[in-house]
């Protein structure tokens, strides 16, 4: 074989494997209306997650939102992270099969959503719309996201 002849053959393998993976994904997604649960919520006992929402462009406050949030969850909830019991899962609100949470939770921005789950069924939720004005300052971020963490868990949200 010729150098030509091996370039155009590994090009065109190359453009074969790649439609073919594209193919696989959108048929995955659309057969199901999403690729798969973005956590895993468990049939039974309950379960917190701290939903870190974001579109495909982010700002320099958007990712601070998502830091100071996770750094908020591994801080105060270390053993809950540790036994399940706590999840903070990031989600990307613009691809097709995260649109639903848009809706579901009234999405307008980059936003950090807390969602109680028990025995398999959502019991609550809150978007913390005051994030926004706690980016700036990482102790309030966190007291912030720590309080209504426990708040939503008391069930006085």
């Amino acid at each position: 074989m010729t150098g030509k002849k091996l370039l155009t053959w590994a090009l065109s393998l190359f453009v074969v494997i790649s439609i073919s993976v594209l193919v696989y994904k959108e048929t995955t997604v659309s057969r199901t209306g999403h690729s798969g649960p973005v956590v895993a919520i468990p049939p039974v006992g309950t379960k917190l997650v701290a939903y870190y929402f974001h579109g495909a462009r982010r700002c320099p406050t958007c990712l601070s939102i998502e830091q100071n949030s996770r750094e908020a969850v591994e801080r105060y909830f270390a053993d809950d992270l540790r036994n399940g019991r706590i999840e903070f899962a990031r989600v990307n609100m613009d691809e097709p099969q995260h649109k639903h949470f848009v809706k579901d939770y009234q999405l307008a921005a980059s936003s950090v959503v807390l969602a109680l789950y028990q025995d398999g069924r959502q019991q609550r939720w809150k978007n913390l719309e005051q994030v926004w004005d706690f980016a700036g300052d990482k102790e309030k971020f966190h007291a912030y996201v720590k309080e209504e963490i426990k708040k939503l868990r008391e069930g006085s949200n």
